[in-house]
């Protein structure tokens, strides 16, 4: 026996559910702007936009702060790349590394686990999805 549930009053049950659907790409594409535009702040503020630099990064050891930008190569690099059916933020520039994950020098993170960036992004899911469900 199957029971098949297409409307409870008047919501139409099938029509949310593709609604859902079609709308879960939009929104990862949509946290995904909202991570690198997260983290792009970063360097205009001198880090503190990942847990490992909430407090800002070091300066450097002639005293001046450091925000990486002296060309602004790398900020201009992050970019939202769909991978493997999710989206992530990448940058190409070949020395980001040393300065994300402290290779040479002082780690200025740049790109990592942010409690801020995930307070945020939940906040625009609950937002997006309540829209739909109404």
């Amino acid at each position: 026996m199957q029971l098949r549930v297409n409307k409870i009053g008047s919501l139409d049950l099938s029509k949310k559910i593709r609604e859902l659907a079609q709308a879960n790409e939009k929104i990862a594409y949509e946290l995904a702007l909202e991570a690198k535009k997260h983290f792009e702040e970063g360097f205009k503020n001198g880090g503190g936009q990942t847990d490992a630099s909430a407090t800002g990064w070091k300066r450097l050891s002639n005293g001046n702060k450091s925000y990486l930008t002296k060309t602004g190569r790398l900020r201009r690099s992050l970019k939202v790349r769909k991978q493997r059916g999710s989206y992530i933020v990448i940058t190409d520039v070949p020395y980001a590394k040393y300065h994300n994950y402290a290779r040479y020098g002082k780690q200025r993170e740049f790109i990592g686990k942010s409690r801020k960036l995930e307070r945020k992004m939940n906040a625009l899911i609950r937002k997006k999805y309540s829209k739909i469900l109404k």
